[in-house]
């Protein structure tokens, strides 16, 4: 009899996502683990959720995108605790979410703070030297989680639309463009007159 090792896979919904918009990490996580965790780093920014499995092993996690998220690069981890049911690299939270920081919390050795780091508050790690900081511990030999770590671009939102070009009064045309919006997302396009000028109040035409 062959023992399959469980496995871990995340894939999100783009690469770019714009302000303001959501993004999507969908996968599977074999092991029947009760939840996942999953961690967003990027500069100046730091988010952790909880995902919970379904019972076929796959799941999906909506994350809305700020307006406020700076744009640029963000690395997402995504921890699956493994056999013993436990986040042996674990997020601790101080004084109301002020102060963060990861430590190994192994359930063999009874928890140690060795190379523990900050990820809120002073001496913080950010972006990609967090994101290297956590897959590192999670590399320790004591420690059965896994993981698997993506990137996301966050972009100021856009719209480009073709010119295209005068029209006949009455005629039928259509308009065509491209925009980093996501896919379903609603955009209000209208069309105007170009000889459109404001009439002027003591004109009695």
């Amino acid at each position: 009899m062959n023992l399959k090792q469980p496995f871990l896979s995340a894939v999100p919904s783009g690469t770019v996502i714009a302000q303001g918009d959501k993004l999507y990490v969908r996968g599977a996580a074999e092991g029947k683990p009760n939840n996942l965790m999953l961690y967003i780093f990027g500069p100046n920014f730091f988010e952790d959720y909880s995902i919970t499995v379904e019972d076929d092993g796959t799941y999906e996690k909506k994350i809305d995108i700020s307006s406020s998220m700076s744009s640029n690069q963000y690395f997402v981890v995504v921890q699956h605790p493994m056999y013993n049911g436990v986040f042996d690299a674990q997020l601790v939270k101080e004084q109301n979410g002020d102060y963060q920081y990861f430590k190994i919390m192994n359930t063999t050795t009874g928890g140690s703070q060795q190379g523990s780091f900050v990820v809120w508050g002073n001496n913080k790690l950010q972006g990609s030297q967090a994101a290297d900081a956590l897959t590192k511990m999670i590399d320790d030999a004591n420690i059965d989680d896994i993981y698997t770590k993506l990137t996301f671009t966050v972009a100021a939102p856009w719209i480009r639309i073709v010119n295209p070009g005068d029209q006949a009064a009455g005629s039928k045309f259509t308009i065509t463009g491209t925009t980093n919006l996501a896919v379903d997302d609603q955009i209000l396009v209208e069309v105007m007159s170009s000889s459109f000028t404001a009439t002027d109040k003591t004109s009695t035409d």
